[in-house]
């Protein structure tokens, strides 16, 4: 098998990994954006996921985590053909170069989340996706800090905070269940290759305040409501498009 430099992260590119595994590979891993069954699977809203406890969520966390380990820092169960309310995440800083001295994200599973808080300020910061591996990064402003509210593995309900790299993994995924990907919301794009460049000259930081011009992620999104009630708003948006 051949080896490659695969410059990939779930939800941004900083680091080079050496793997034994070659794009392709990983592209049938994970669901990309271009096939056949992608629209089902990543441009609706995400089903709530009614028994949590179950050996099929069960298993498919084990399988998210193995599937995601050195290749990403965060992946939603779309990504491996499962439209339902599902993530999980885990950032370690000093596994990526250049280090943004961030702190650690410990591996955490969220089900049937919702964002519940988020600050004024926004975070500008240079995404990827396991699910267009083909694509260039995109740059997309997101809240610099969330709270949420959501299930863990066990069925218990959890409430926290996220800041820093963490709130950003937070609503990739998020991103994710509401029935998108940042290839559709962001405007200004760059190759792997020179983004790495650009960020090891100092040219582009990675993580700095947003602009007015930077898209925002969760635009459409109203802090506080279930994927339910997006859901809900967004098959009437979408039946007023057709029939106006």
């Amino acid at each position: 098998m051949i080896k490659c430099i695969i410059q990939i992260v779930t939800i941004f590119y900083i680091t080079s990994f050496t793997m034994s595994y070659s794009i392709a590979e990983i592209k049938n891993v994970f669901v990309q954006y271009s096939d056949k069954n992608a629209k089902k699977i990543f441009y609706t809203p995400s089903k709530q996921v009614s028994e949590i406890n179950s050996p099929y969520i069960q298993e498919l966390i084990v399988q998210m985590k193995e599937k995601m380990d050195g290749v990403g820092i965060g992946l939603s169960a779309n990504q491996l053909g499962h439209p339902i309310q599902l993530f999980i995440i885990e950032y370690i800083d000093d596994k990526r170069e250049p280090r943004l001295n961030m702190q650690d994200i410990p591996f955490q599973v969220f089900i049937n989340p919702k964002i519940t808080k988020a600050s004024k300020e926004k975070i500008s910061f240079w995404h990827g996706c396991l699910s267009a591996l083909d694509k260039p990064k995109g740059k997309i402003a997101t809240y610099k800090w969330i709270e949420y509210e959501a299930f863990d593995h066990k069925g218990n309900l959890k409430k926290g905070k996220l800041e820093g790299m963490g709130s950003i993994i937070f609503q990739h995924e998020f991103w994710h269940l509401l029935g998108y990907l940042y290839i559709n919301h962001a405007k200004e794009f760059l190759e792997s290759d020179i983004l790495q460049s650009k960020v090891k000259s100092g040219n582009i930081q990675l993580y700095k305040p947003a602009s007015k011009e930077d898209p925002f992620l969760l635009a459409d999104y109203v802090i506080g409501e279930s994927i339910e009630q997006y859901a809900s708003r967004y098959y009437v948006a979408k039946k007023k498009n057709i029939t106006s």
